[in-house]
């Protein structure tokens, strides 16, 4: 009996919670959408933010629009753990580059980076053994 107790108790809380942060309006609804090789998510400005990289190339241009939406930036973690991806080239549109957005990914050893990108997250090039030309 005191569990379903508590169960109800943590439920109640959980509730309260989301609705605390839904009149605050921190919780915004994202979709996940796909274009060609690349997860993203339309912001609620209305550009794109690269969420994953599912290709298998060893080159790869990041889009500067998806279907009329400019791409501003890339996830955390987006190309993280891609031990086949040697070059990226990120266009002049992003501005930001997330936390470990390429992590991990040991076989990149260039990225072209535009003049656009004024914030790199931390740790976004970490264990990039590979890495000798930005």
């Amino acid at each position: 009996m005191k569990r379903r107790v508590w169960m109800k108790r943590i439920f109640i809380f959980f509730v309260v919670c989301c609705l605390a942060c839904l009149m605050k309006g921190e919780l915004t609804e994202v979709k996940a959408e796909m274009y060609g090789d690349y997860v993203y998510d339309v912001l609620e400005d209305g550009t794109i933010s690269i969420s994953y990289y599912l290709g298998s190339y060893e080159y790869t241009s990041i889009p500067s629009e998806i279907d009329g939406k400019i791409v501003t930036s890339i996830g955390d973690g987006a190309f993280a753990h891609q031990s086949g991806l040697r070059w990226v080239q990120i266009p002049e549109s992003v501005t930001s580059i997330g936390n470990n957005a390429f992590a991990y990914s040991v076989g990149l050893t260039e990225v072209v980076i535009s003049e656009g990108v004024t914030s790199i997250g931390n740790g976004a090039f970490a264990d990039c053994s590979g890495l000798r030309r930005v």
